[in-house]
């Protein structure tokens, strides 16, 4: 088996990934039906004037790296807005976090 990256990102807001394991004889064409086949299953898929970019990548340890920080800090983003509506903090301390981690949190993907 070998790991792989699904992802699926849409102009309406879509924003997945998800880590599949594949059998490594696997050719490119086997990889990307698989792929198109887990892009099914999403909405953003089927609607036609919905932009809709894709891809695979392998699972090696520097992509793994900034998926696990993506997914960390869109929970810590999640936080923060529940917070600010809280009013736990200002929108101004919002602001400064999102600023920082504005590249960061951007999709892992292209």
């Amino acid at each position: 088996m070998k790991s792989y990256y699904f992802w699926i990102q849409s102009s309406k807001g879509t924003q997945a990934i998800q880590l599949t394991h594949l059998s490594k004889h696997l050719d490119k064409s086997g990889i990307e039906d698989a792929l198109e086949d887990w892009c099914d299953g999403f909405g953003a898929w089927h609607v036609s004037e919905n932009v809709v970019c894709y891809g695979f990548a392998s699972a090696t340890p520097s992509v793994q790296k900034k998926v696990l920080r993506f997914h960390k800090l869109k929970a810590e983003r999640s936080h923060k807005v529940d917070l600010l509506i809280a009013k736990k903090i200002t929108t101004t301390q919002y602001n400064q976090w999102a600023k920082k981690n504005k590249k960061a949190l951007a999709f892992p993907f292209k």
